[in-house]
C-alpha cells in the first residue's frame, strides 16, 4: 500500500485559502497602503504649506524691492547734487595743487618750505647729539654683562651745554620760521630771510646740503 505524498506548496496553498488567513493578509495589505497613502498626504500638506509660505516670502520681498526702488528715486536728486560736489572738489584741488607749485617754483615759497625741511633735520640731529653727550657723560658702562668705569672727557659737558642752547635757538627759529609763510615779500626778500634764519642756527649751505651728512656747528 502507497503511502500519501505532501507538497509544501499545496500545503501553503490550502493554508493561504483559509478566511483567517485571507482575513489577516487583507488587513496586512489594507495597513501597508494606509501608512503608503499617509505618507504620500502628510508630504503633500508640506509641499502645500511651503508653497503657501513661498508666496508670502515672495510677496515680501517684492514689497521690499519696491519701497528701495522709491527709496532710490527719492535719493536721485541729492546723488545728483553729491557728484556735482564731487566733481568741483576734484577741481577745485586740481587748481588748489597748481596754483601751490606756482608758489612754490615761481613765487619764491620753495625758498620757505626747503627752510622748514633742514630746520627739522638740524633739530633731529641736535637731539641725537644730545642724547649721545648724556650717554657720555656717564662714567658707568657695562661690557659683557659687567660694570666698568671710564675717564669723562672735560670737553663733554661744554659740548652737551652748547648743544641744548642750539636745540632753543632752533625751535625759536621755528617760530619766527612761521610768519614766513604766504608772507607778504618778494622772492628775493624770502631767500634772503630764510638764508639769515638757516644761519643764526649754524647751517652752512656749502657745507652741509644733504640729510645724509652732519650739520656743522
Amino acid at each position: 500500500m502507497n503511502k500519501p505524498t505532501y507538497s509544501i506548496d499545496k500545503f501553503l496553498e490550502k493554508v493561504s485559502a483559509l478566511p483567517v488567513v485571507r482575513q489577516m493578509v487583507n488587513e496586512e495589505i489594507e495597513r501597508n497602503n494606509a501608512e503608503v497613502l499617509k505618507a504620500r498626504m502628510d508630504c503633500i500638506n508640506r509641499v502645500q504649506a511651503l508653497e503657501i509660505e513661498q508666496r508670502k516670502a515672495r510677496a515680501n520681498v517684492d514689497s521690499a524691492e519696491a519701497s528701495l526702488k522709491a527709496a532710490e528715486e527719492k535719493l536721485t536728486p541729492y546723488k545728483i547734487r553729491l557728484n556735482a560736489a564731487s566733481q568741483l572738489l576734484s577741481e577745485v584741488n586740481g587748481r588748489g595743487q597748481a596754483a601751490g607749485q606756482e608758489l612754490q617754483l615761481t613765487h619764491g615759497e620753495g625758498c620757505v618750505s626747503r627752510m622748514f625741511l633742514l630746520l627739522t633735520h638740524l633739530h633731529d640731529h641736535c637731539k641725537t647729539q644730545i642724547s649721545r653727550l648724556i650717554e657720555d657723560l656717564n662714567p658707568h658702562y657695562f661690557v659683557e654683562g659687567r660694570l666698568s668705569f671710564r675717564p669723562v672727557h672735560p670737553s663733554i659737558k661744554p659740548a652737551l651745554e652748547n648743544q641744548k642752547l642750539r636745540l632753543q635757538a632752533i625751535e625759536q627759529a621755528f617760530s619766527t620760521a612761521g610768519l614766513l609763510v604766504h608772507a607778504n615779500m618778494t622772492p628775493i626778500e624770502l631767500k634772503t630771510q630764510t638764508d639769515a634764519l638757516l644761519a643764526a642756527v649754524g647751517y652752512r649751505p656749502n657745507a652741509v646740503e644733504s640729510f645724509n651728512d652732519e650739520p656743522v656747528l
